[in-house]
């Protein structure tokens, strides 16, 4: 269990270091992609990032489940059987990435008509869309090869590897953008240059961590397929759902607003994007863990990794949304000098408030996937969905105004997040542990009342000061976040998760 601990610390220390350079990076480029482009211009790379992600869709049934399958086979010494799921699966991901290069190219053709683009625009944003679908298959041809730092419980290679992908995107974007004119494109073209290092250094990584593992045409086995894709077919099903309630909000901006204010959403999804990326590291963090103690049979170590990821998890939320919520307006103001930096931190609030019951939950997705009992949660997720994509489609044909159109975008998916946190997730999180239903509900209620303290006494911080420039901001986010932390630590974790981190993260076990 000291190993197991250890390890984690050392992913999650990783994830952190990403975090803040990948923070960092978008916080630099952002305005000044925006700068350069302007606001409606920059609204397209989300949009043709979500178009693709659409596209993407077909794959889920088959990748969703390879890494469980194959790390459990390794766990238990089946060797053989792990290497006919790992080529199996690479085999019929050349297979599905023909069929969506033909798909894309179509798409590409007729795009202007597809989505609203400015004429001065449609080069360009069919450009960056060509681009990021390469980049996209690419990635999808080698994806069963990210599974080897799972297997090994080594997700800080992994993050050694993002980190490395972040400052080589942001070195691409500004010498492209260092040209005389500026292009969307050049986005494109960073991705592109990044997703060949990745899949470089993805294959390197599998022949060193799991040597044992590789790609053999002999190895293919249609059943291992059919296994695959009749387990993850839930999770086509809660992907299908988290479209309609999240990848449409772009969509939607083009189709019953304008390109200005798809400009304007797609600014305020930058930070909680990022948010949303980090914790999701923060989950994988526990996940090789769960898997391991699962394949073993150890219910207890199961438990303790669920509740030790409820506590930290809401830890690290706490430390950007103190920021976010008490100095966002003065965020924005200092970084978008040229957008309304009341109404983004308002988009932002509407848009994020569901990640203070959620976020400390994201474990409860690993249980799922490990229990392989995830068609529950996809039906729920599915249903959760149709209800977000038909109140905002009704909210924003009934309505002419266009900041109450963004302001339903922005926030009818939170109002349905908090109901799914606190009434789906820990329920049917104990019902695949075989556990009472209300079982998870005493530790996540003290979470939650220990991240609305903390964010309450941090609140008294922004009446004494307010800063007007970013040293002042630097400064009072280095105060709230410490405050958060240091508050939250108090009511949340417990004496083992104190001395887990005094102990690995500062290194100071005996």
């Amino acid at each position: 269990m000291a190993g197991q601990n250890k390890q984690l610390a050392i992913n999650m220390l990783a994830q952190v270091v990403v975090f803040l350079v990948q923070m960092g990076i978008n916080f630099l480029l952002t305005p000044f992609i925006v700068k350069s482009l302007g606001v409606e211009a920059y609204g397209f790379v989300g949009l043709s990032n979500n178009i693709i992600g659409y596209l993407q869709l077909a794959t889920v049934a088959l990748n969703s489940m390879a890494g469980r399958f194959i790390t459990i086979e390794y766990h238990k010494g089946n060797i053989e059987q792990a290497n006919k799921y790992f080529s199996s699966v690479f085999y019929s991901n050349v297979v599905i990435s023909a069929i969506l290069a033909i798909i894309s190219v179509a798409l590409l053709v007729f795009l202007e008509y597809v989505i609203h683009i400015p004429e001065h625009l449609v080069v360009d944003v069919k450009w960056l869309f060509a681009l990021l679908c390469a980049n996209s298959l690419l990635t999808l041809i080698f994806n069963v090869y990210i599974v080897s730092p799972f297997i090994k419980n080594r997700l800080d290679v992994t993050s050694v590897r993002n980190l490395i992908s972040n400052l080589m995107r942001a070195a691409v974007i500004l010498i492209l953008f260092g040209f005389s004119s500026s292009h969307l494109w050049y986005i494109g073209c960073s991705s592109l240059i990044c997703g060949i290092y990745l899949v470089i250094a993805n294959v390197k990584i599998k022949n060193k961590l799991t040597p044992e593992l590789g790609v053999k045409f002999g190895n293919f086995d249609f059943d291992k397929v059919i296994t695959l894709l009749s387990s993850g077919v839930w999770n086509l099903i809660g992907k299908l759902g988290d479209l309609l309630q999240r990848g449409l909000d772009l969509l939607f901006a083009n189709w019953f607003i304008n390109a200005v204010a798809m400009g304007i959403l797609s600014i305020t999804t930058q930070i909680p994007f990022i948010i949303l990326s980090v914790l999701g590291l923060f989950t994988s963090s526990f996940a090789p863990s769960l898997t391991k103690d699962f394949a073993q049979g150890d219910k207890n170590a199961m438990l303790n990794e669920v509740f030790k990821s409820i506590r930290i998890l809401s830890i690290c939320i706490l430390i950007p949304i103190s920021v976010l919520y008490i100095y966002g307006d003065v965020f924005y103001r200092l970084w978008m000098p040229t957008q309304d930096a009341e109404l983004l931190q308002k988009l932002t609030i509407c848009g994020t408030f569901a990640l203070l019951v959620t976020s400390p939950l994201d474990g409860f997705w690993n249980i799922f996937t490990v229990t392989n009992k995830i068609k529950g949660s996809s039906i729920f997720m599915i249903v959760n969905s149709i209800m977000v994509f038909l109140t905002v489609l009704l909210g924003l044909l009934f309505t002419n105004d266009i900041t109450t159109k963004m302001f339903i975008i922005a926030a009818v998916r939170s109002l349905y997040g908090v109901l799914r946190g606190l009434f789906f997730l820990p329920i049917y999180g104990a019902y695949c542990m075989n556990l009472k239903p209300t079982f998870f509900y005493r530790p996540i209620i003290k979470s939650l009342l220990g991240l609305v303290v903390s964010l309450g006494i941090c609140w008294v911080l922004r009446l004494c000061y307010v800063p007007s420039n970013w040293m002042g901001l630097f400064f009072v986010s280095v105060i709230v976040s410490a405050v958060a932390v240091a508050v939250g630590s108090v009511l949340i974790l417990t004496k083992n998760d104190k001395e887990f981190i005094v102990a690995k993260v500062l290194k100071r076990k005996k």
